[in-house]
């Protein structure tokens, strides 16, 4: 296990000076400070804190792509100085991120298509790491949507270690990190003698980043389970000399038994259960831990901040929050440091406006913003009507019909004059931006007008290519009855129900263009809950044959969804992006306007309502009869109750 990083770095922050900039001044890495000549005493009994970062997903500058206006707060160089200010207030404190940095913003769409074979030294969220002085960072499974080179080509400007432990290259390539690392720090007791440490760190993400990024990893890479690696990984690190062992995983908690799969997406509790390890970064659910968001069970203390009995926390998504691990450590007669006890808190980050971060930051992240705007302001199309996703979880949604159309005509043209040409072409498409866990801002509202690329940013914001699957009419229904479990069972004659499972994201809540269907919500979750699945007017023949288009994220096995990954009839697959595809047909089209067509609706069921959380935004433009506003949730949301 190797690094191309010196370790041998000061674990004390260098002295600073008055203002910020002299604070932020790079230290001498190969300083170690000596040790007093004094006898060591049998015992000596310390703090450190490690704190973390993760999902930041490209949120750097305090600007809203999407809508083209400044988002005071928002980012990573917003919240810096706060960063900087902690680490300062904790003599002994490591800085951490554990994934999902590079992508998750236009402005990261907008680098990676400047430079599609690496973005060009420095990348700036990188050398805003380096400004913060990362010790170490961990790869999340959304740092490979861009592909190998543009990672290796970004990472080339990183000063501190990157860490993925459980993917390897087996295309004879090398890979831009490292299984883990063993970083030689210092720490001060409260008498103020300086003792050497040796702090091992490694990193994990779901192995499902073989099924999410399969363009860019099949036949190169391979993944294995989060839990078996860390058995071995963590073992090493100890070998190496790391007296205290920390692991960043770019995962949920999950349960121990479940934890065990090579498979396990969520994994952290399993991983904070083995042997050796003393403390978890855990992330990628976007929830807060310790807090509300998680509640206490076998294993996961929410108040102590505790997986498996160990420190652990789960920072907030796009610097909202920061994690910090609190540890007390222990060096015995043997001069071993050993982690003895602590806790876990999220620390809400205060956030800036542009014009209050400081220079150094801001210099780093303005220019690559003022591109991006400019990249986004082109104009691609225009729209006849209102393209809206405040109520895409409840019916007819014009904004997912664009993307769906667009869709089906690059997909039918594709297969003429070949052996589908005779087969009807379908579209599946998720909403985008309906809200969840991304907040009460997190929705699309586009009035009729012109379209420009945010615009297409934020009606379709992942970096997915266009694919297509031959599937039968079985398959549909299928596919349809997996999507509907984002909707919760509800019992008839229930009034104001919740509609939506938290826990089932949206983006893997596909319609299909070209059908029409009915979702029963007083049926059990699963087989036979969407009914009445017509084509044309026609019910839908289990036997019949179709070309359903979909992305290659649904396509290679994302969300598991029947007739997806290594069993999948592909009959096309292609580089070009979907959201490229939009941008043509709506450039050939000139202005868009959905089609009439009968899509999917609810079931009735008399006497029966549900609530529905939206933007305060959608009030004026309620699409139909039978909803009702309630009142606003205590985080912002509109409640609308829905009769059946």
């Amino acid at each position: 296990m190797s690094c191309q990083h010196d370790t041998d770095i000061c674990f004390k922050l260098a002295p600073m000076e008055s203002g910020l900039k002299t604070r932020l001044q790079h230290m001498d890495r190969k300083q170690i400070l000596a040790p007093s000549r004094l006898p060591p005493p049998p015992s000596v009994t310390c703090e450190m804190t490690v704190f973390a970062t993760s999902d930041l997903h490209l949120n750097l500058f305090p600007w809203d792509y999407y809508g083209d206006h400044a988002a005071p707060g928002a980012g990573l160089a917003s919240v810096a100085a706060q960063i900087v200010a902690l680490r300062e207030s904790a003599p002994n404190s490591l800085l951490v991120d554990n994934g999902d940095f590079l992508q998750g913003t236009a402005l990261g769409d907008a680098l990676a298509a400047a430079h599609p074979t690496g973005h060009k030294p420095p990348h700036p969220m990188i050398e805003t790491m380096n400004l913060l002085r990362y010790d170490a960072v961990g790869l999340g499974n959304h740092d490979f949507d861009y592909g190998l080179e543009f990672l290796a080509q970004a990472l080339q400007g990183a000063d501190f270690p990157v860490l993925c432990a459980n993917l390897r290259r087996i295309d004879g390539g090398t890979l831009p990190f490292c299984e883990g690392v063993v970083l030689e720090r210092e720490v001060q007791d409260r008498h103020g003698q300086r003792w050497p440490i040796r702090v091992g760190i490694a990193a994990f993400l779901p192995p499902q980043v073989m099924v999410w990024n399969h363009p860019h990893l099949h036949d190169r890479a391979e993944a294995a389970g989060i839990v078996e690696t860390g058995r071995r990984v963590v073992q090493t690190l100890i070998s190496a000399g790391a007296e205290v062992v920390i692991a960043l995983c770019h995962s949920g908690f999950g349960t121990i038994e479940a934890g065990e799969d090579p498979q396990a997406e969520h994994a952290a509790l399993a991983l904070a259960s083995l042997p050796g390890v003393d403390a978890v970064v855990a992330g990628h659910t976007h929830r807060l831990f310790p807090g509300p968001d998680l509640p206490a069970q076998s294993g996961v203390d929410p108040i102590l901040g505790h997986l498996a009995g160990k420190p652990a926390c789960k920072p907030g998504s796009g610097a909202s929050h920061l994690g910090a691990l609190r540890l007390t450590l222990n060096r015995g007669p043997d001069e071993r440091w050993r982690c003895i006890g602590g806790r876990a808190e999220v620390l809400p980050l205060s956030r800036s406006s542009s014009d209050q971060i400081p220079a150094p930051f801001l210099h780093l992240c303005k220019s690559a913003s003022a591109a991006t705007r400019k990249h986004l302001d082109r104009i691609v199309g225009r729209t006849e009507v209102r393209l809206s996703t405040h109520f895409t979880l409840i019916g007819d949604c014009a904004a997912t019909r664009l993307i769906a159309g667009a869709m089906q005509w690059h997909v039918a043209g594709a297969m003429q004059g070949g052996p589908y040409a005779h087969l009807p072409v379908l579209a599946a498409t998720p909403p985008a931006r309906s809200g969840g866990r991304g907040g009460v801002t997190n929705y699309t509202n586009l009035p009729a007008g012109p379209l420009r690329e945010r615009d297409l940013a934020a009606l379709y914001p992942y970096p997915n290519a266009i694919r297509a699957l031959r599937v039968s009419g079985a398959d549909l229904a299928a596919w349809l009855d997996h999507s509907a479990r984002i909707f919760h069972q509800v019992a008839p004659g229930a009034q104001d129900a919740p509609l939506l499972d938290p826990d089932w994201p949206a983006y893997n809540f596909d319609v299909i263009e070209g059908l029409s269907y009915e979702i029963d919500l007083c049926a059990r979750t699963g087989p036979g809950r969407v009914r009445n699945l017509r084509h044309n007017g026609s019910p839908v023949d289990p036997q019949a044959s179709f070309i359903l288009a979909t992305s290659s994220y649904r396509a290679a096995g994302g969300g598991t969804f029947p007739a997806t990954g290594p069993t999948a009839d592909l009959v096309l697959s292609s580089d070009i992006p979907v959201r490229g595809i939009v941008a043509t047909w709506l450039a050939k089209e000139g202005s868009y306007r959905p089609p009439p067509a009968d899509l999917w609706r609810f079931g009735p069921c008399p006497g029966t309502s549900v609530v529905l959380e939206t933007s305060p935004q959608a009030l004026p433009h309620l699409p139909r009869a039978g909803l009702t506003p309630l009142d606003l949730t205590d985080n912002g949301f509109l409640r609308l109750r829905l009769s059946l």
